[in-house]
């Protein structure tokens, strides 16, 4: 007797789609049964005119737990992963304080969360300019990847990695196979852009995809890969916004470098016109791109140079995306995304 069938709803693989019945024991699916087979189950659902995708794994997700839980905690984040279809996310190391940059701040979240989730998860590892000794025992701890920002980023005790130790924290990854993922965008193109932007009041939407630009995006992917293929390490390219930089991604691969990438639904089904439109709601970094763009990028996840799909979920508290008292250079670079994520991807 299986513990729940959910009978005729029509059942989507990566091959195909037919109408079935799906039944589960222990947690499980146990068999896939064409409708006009009986079966017996505990309790059962009638699934008729839906569809049943399998669940979804989100390989970047923020939810804030240590230490911003005024925005969000984990229990919140995974029953919005459920919602949109996501049965496994895999979070970042910040938005959390401490940063997730240590054994001792891994296992400070792994016990947090133990009994909070509503889905399955996992964890990156931060990776920042004065941790590399740190990586074998994050890896050991469990840590499955690593994250790294080549663009300015301080929040607390994650910092920006400079180039040359993003050579040496890969001499140290290649030989435990871990991927290194990156937020890439080039540190002084986005620094120096800023600091002069603010310094002569220019705070526009314009302004801000000026310096925020996909030329910025391109060098950082550019650095990245040439610092895997020095080392061999495996890279990963987070949120790909820009066909550019994944043309960058498919060269590496078909040369046969250890490069995989991802992009976000909002890249995909949104144009810096919701950015025009909505200000520092539709805020998020690398940033919403034109229309050409966005249909350029489509190609690469068709050919499969973007391997995934990550909400990049970041959520932010009201205040601190309020365009009345703030600039959009102050305001909160995030969206709040993941429950949205196979609904948004499905009707695009």
């Amino acid at each position: 007797m299986y513990d729940l069938c959910i009978m005729n709803g029509k059942i989507i693989t990566h091959k195909e789609s037919f109408l079935g019945t799906l039944c589960i024991k222990d947690g499980v699916i146990a068999e896939i049964l064409p409708p006009s087979e009986s079966s017996v189950s505990k309790n059962t659902i009638d699934a008729t005119g839906k569809l049943l995708f399998p669940g979804a794994i989100d390989c970047h997700s923020h939810f804030q737990v240590p230490g911003y839980t005024y925005r969000e905690n984990f229990a919140t984040g995974s029953r919005a992963a459920a919602v949109g279809g996501i049965t496994t996310v895999i979070d970042m190391p910040l938005n959390n304080e401490p940063a997730i940059i240590t054994p001792e701040a891994f296992a400070l979240k792994k016990q947090l969360v133990e009994g909070q989730s509503y889905v399955d998860y996992a964890f990156w590892g931060g990776l920042v300019d004065d941790n590399l000794n740190q990586i074998k025992a994050l890896y050991d701890i469990g840590a499955i990847a690593l994250k790294g920002f080549l663009s300015p980023v301080k929040e607390g005790d994650f910092v920006t990695l400079k180039l040359e130790q993003l050579v040496q924290a890969m001499t140290i990854t290649e030989p435990l196979g871990i991927p290194i993922g990156l937020h890439c965008e080039n540190y002084e193109l986005l620094h120096d852009g800023k600091l002069h932007s603010v310094a002569e009041n220019r705070n526009t939407v314009d302004d801000f995809l000026s310096v925020h630009s996909p030329y910025a995006e391109y060098l950082a992917v550019k650095n990245a890969v040439d610092a895997c293929r020095k080392t061999g390490a495996r890279l990963h390219i987070c949120h790909v916004s820009h066909p550019d930089a994944a043309e960058l991604v498919r060269e590496a691969q078909r040369q046969g470098f250890p490069v995989t990438a991802e992009t976000c639904p909002h890249y995909l089904g949104f144009t810096n016109e919701m950015l025009y439109q909505k200000g520092s709601l539709a805020k998020c970094t690398p940033p919403l791109r034109s229309q050409q763009e966005v249909d350029r990028l489509w190609k690469y996840l068709i050919d499969g140079t973007l391997s995934c799909i990550g909400s990049d979920h970041s959520p932010a508290a009201p205040e601190e995306k309020d365009d009345s008292r703030l600039t959009i250079w102050e305001s909160w670079g995030g969206l709040n995304s993941i429950q949205f994520l196979m609904p948004f991807f499905y009707h695009l």
